[in-house]
């Protein structure tokens, strides 16, 4: 619909994303799941209602049924959102698709690998430290196809923002690691 001659016949779909939108919620949602809508894009000119939106997002969580249960959760939020779009006479329509990229793991501290990790720690003089992230990786797939395998830290700080970085002492054990790691297979 033209924005200037009969907006009222449209559908914003920007103004109907973003009312969805504001009724998730967003952060960290529990100590082990968080939910971030990280991208929103529509709408193909400024003198038209926007016709479009498409919003993407991702929810991480050490279990996989409590995500799940978010996914459905945010699913019904928007289509609550259009239901009452629809009741205004309008044919707003919510097209909601999902997909798993990876599923939480556990490693048991006492398999072979953890044990392993921990002597090549030793080896080279650094306490070995075993922690939970929420960070992603090929690990993930290959831990839920029966791979047992944990992922080394770079040494990174401020991941993912304008001021990440490394400290070169960090790298040199990060290589050593590696190196300790190879020699004991």
């Amino acid at each position: 619909s033209h924005v200037g001659f009969a907006p009222e016949k449209g559908i914003n779909a920007i103004a109907l994303m973003a009312e969805g939108i504001s009724k998730v919620r967003q952060g960290r949602l529990e100590d082990e799941t968080t939910l971030n809508i990280g991208l929103i894009h529509g709408g193909s000119m400024t003198n038209i209602v926007s016709e479009n939106c498409v919003c993407e997002g991702e929810i991480r969580g050490y279990h996989h049924e409590r995500v799940m249960e978010l996914l459905e959760e945010t699913k019904q939020i928007f289509e609550t959102v259009i239901e009452t779009a629809q009741g205004t006479d309008k044919n707003a329509e919510l097209l909601f698709s999902h997909e798993i990229n990876i599923k939480a793991y556990a490693v048991d501290k006492n398999s072979g690998v953890v044990q392993r990790f921990c002597r090549a720690c030793e080896k080279i003089g650094v306490e070995p430290e075993l922690t939970e992230t929420f960070g992603g990786s090929d690990n993930n797939v290959i831990v839920n196809q029966g791979i047992d395998g944990v992922v080394l830290s770079c040494g990174m700080n401020n991941a993912h923002s304008v001021h990440e970085y490394i400290e070169m002492e960090d790298l040199v054990k990060g290589a050593a690691l590696v190196k300790e790691l190879i020699l004991q297979s």
